[in-house]
């Protein structure tokens, strides 16, 4: 009896176990990294001529694991079009003038989750659950799959924020050799920005990549991701 009550205590905690296991022995590993934000400045002297052999390869995958994924959340896509429909009537979508790959503008495809009310912006009811999840953002597939953006590389600004960007940090058009991602090196280990000066730091992560763009590190980006939105979601909820 006594070897039984410890079978059962030690397989009662293993869930717990596993997953601490996995986040340091493989999420932490894994995606750990030595980066100075001071290499901003040194990153201009680097050789950031695009690797045409594994950017087209990438293309190819952005076709296939966008496509899969389209399929894979088709149901979620369907479910949240019709809520959208139901709680705030029409226009479903809105699409976003962002800057891609060599400094083209196209059009970044999302789901709306403002209205109007009392002549106010005002987040809606689905916003509020889609925004901090980043589920507002799943209709972007589409420019993954149209080619406008890829699953891993800079987040697409805004024209005003891209302007912002050139005028004030040397080296920042460097960014836009690759196509904007869905998920990126600067998202999953960088905070959301605020000043010039986090604006700087970040766009040091996003030439970091640029300049070591690989599968393996697109791999890292990809597998970290889920990770650091639960970490985004966590902190807001408890106010930090």
């Amino acid at each position: 009896m006594l070897l039984l009550i410890r079978r059962l205590s030690i397989l009662s905690v293993m869930p717990a176990t596993s997953t601490v296991f996995f986040r340091h022995a493989v999420l932490f590993r894994f995606g750990r990294f030595n980066f100075d934000e001071s290499q901003l400045m040194e990153i201009e002297g680097l050789s950031l001529e695009e690797i045409r052999a594994y950017d087209r390869l990438k293309r190819l995958l952005d076709v296939l694991v966008g496509g899969l994924f389209f399929i894979i959340f088709s149901p979620l896509l369907i479910l949240i079009t019709l809520i959208s429909l139901i709680t705030g009537g029409r226009q479903v979508f809105i699409s976003q003038d962002r800057v891609g790959k060599n400094g083209s503008l196209f059009k970044m495809y999302k789901f709306r989750t403002y209205g109007t009310r009392d002549g106010r912006n005002e987040i809606t009811v689905l916003g509020r659950v889609l925004r901090p999840l980043r589920l507002d953002e799943l209709p972007q597939i589409v420019n993954i799959i149209k080619g406008d953006m890829s699953l891993v590389g800079p987040r697409p600004e805004l024209p005003s924020f891209h302007k912002l960007g050139s005028d004030n940090i040397p080296g920042y058009s460097l960014r836009l050799l690759v196509r904007p991602g869905l998920t990126g090196w600067a998202q999953i280990n960088y905070k959301y920005t605020v000043t010039v000066e986090e604006y700087r730091i970040k766009t040091a992560y996003d030439l970091y990549y640029v300049a070591r763009r690989s599968f393996y590190l697109d791999l890292k980006c990809l597998l970290k991701t889920p990770y650091a939105l639960a970490v985004t979601v966590f902190e807001r909820e408890n106010g930090q």
